[in-house]
């Protein structure tokens, strides 16, 4: 990468808890949120799900905010973007030209199924329906997390906050903004629930990324942010850099390559090994994408041994623990892998047994490990449509 780039500060509302604590500690315990969806969607669901356990009412009063309407993903955004703020120390007192760099992709999809018939009747609940788009929903967690300079919506499936901080790198090397709090938010909804069951692409079990009897995905719910800045603006704000965003590279391939050493995380993965200038044998841990999809697990764990060969890094997915939250699930990554590196800890591959017959010798990390220093971690993601990513995060020594 050009100019280096630093994480500052990290903010999470997840199924394992609020905040960063929270969610470490349930992964380091090996704590599953995969349960039925029983509450806050507007039809019971029972297939699994990662639901953030707080209702609507409870984070809106839990933040003391003003009595007006908000979509749950704004709620779960301010939540997680106030965190990243203050573990950042930023301030928003005009030395710097912030941005807000948001993501979303069912939007404020939670109230229109909720209001949407009353509103055709009778024309009630317009407040909540003015809240049903992407942007709507970034702009309500900026007005209340901070003044900023630019605010600014990306929206691309389960890579949309993957696309968001692509974004806010180029507005960072660009000087277009000197920091930028980026990252992604998504309420659990009826939409969600019944477009997975429609692709296929659900299991009614709970997910099993990298197993042999892995059959589908387990939707989730969320928010994660980080906060980005350049080293200038890290020594001038005297903030201790949290980890250096070391590589991050993006690839858009709709249409898959017959052959699997060709697959795109094969081509991100080699791309943002030679943008960090590392070898293989640098990485210590891989925090993969895998969802519990048959093809794209088996995919992943092919390109993974092509680039790194029968001696790859410790590698685990965490859907089996949050789930698949779609639009915050890169930004989630990045902020899990963050936090792994600075406390020398690998999240658990939850409700793995068995390797996958075609690829026995890949078998992922199924129970916690403490006490491992990580210098490097390399990050894979992805979403429907054929957008790729890989992201390499590094220690700050």
């Amino acid at each position: 990468m050009p100019e280096s780039i630093y994480v500052t500060g990290c903010g999470v509302v997840s199924a394992l808890g609020i905040g960063q604590q929270e969610l470490q500690t349930g992964l380091l315990q090996g704590r599953s949120a995969l349960n039925s969806c029983l509450h806050h969607i507007s039809t019971v669901h029972t297939i699994p799900c990662a639901e953030v356990f707080p209702s609507y009412e409870e984070l809106k009063e839990t933040m003391q905010l003003p009595d007006i309407p908000y979509t749950r993903a704004s709620l779960m955004g301010i939540m997680a973007a106030r965190e990243a703020v203050a573990n950042a120390a930023l301030k928003f007192d005009g030395h710097y030209r912030v941005a807000f760099v948001s993501s979303t992709s069912a939007a404020g999809m939670d109230k229109m199924e909720l209001y949407y018939g009353d509103y055709l009747k009778s024309k009630q609940h317009v407040p909540y329906i003015a809240l049903y788009d992407a942007g709507a929903v970034t702009d309500a967690i900026a007005s209340m997390v901070g003044n900023f300079d630019i605010v600014t919506t990306v929206t691309a499936a389960g890579n949309s906050s993957a696309n968001a901080i692509h974004t806010a790198i180029r507005m960072i090397q660009t000087r277009y903004a000197d920091i930028v709090v980026v990252g992604g938010t998504d309420a659990l909804t009826r939409y969600h629930i019944n477009g997975f069951s429609a692709l296929g692409m659900l299991s009614h079990e709970v997910c099993r990324p990298f197993d042999a009897r892995r059959n589908g995905l387990n939707v989730g719910e969320g928010a994660a942010y980080l906060v980005l800045e350049n080293e200038t603006t890290v020594k001038r704000r005297f903030v201790q850099p949290l980890v250096k965003l070391s590589a991050a590279v993006s690839l858009f391939q709709p249409q898959m390559p017959v052959n699997d050493s060709a697959h795109p995380i094969y081509t991100c993965m080699k791309q943002a090994l030679e943008q960090a200038a590392l070898h293989p044998e640098n990485i210590d841990y891989i925090n993969a994408h895998a969802t519990g999809l048959p093809s794209d697990d088996r995919a992943e764990a092919q390109a993974i041994m092509a680039v790194f060969g029968a001696e790859y890094p410790l590698t685990s997915s965490t859907k089996g623990a949050v789930g698949h939250t779609v639009a915050a699930d890169a930004a989630l990554q990045l902020l899990i892998t963050a936090n792994a590196i600075q406390y020398d800890f690998i999240p658990p591959n939850l409700h793995f047994t068995e390797p996958m017959e075609e690829l026995n010798a890949f078998v992922p990390i199924a129970t916690a490990v403490t006490n491992h220093p990580l210098e490097n971690a390399l990050i894979n993601t992805a979403g429907m449509g054929g957008y790729y990513s890989s992201f390499i995060l590094s220690k700050v020594n």
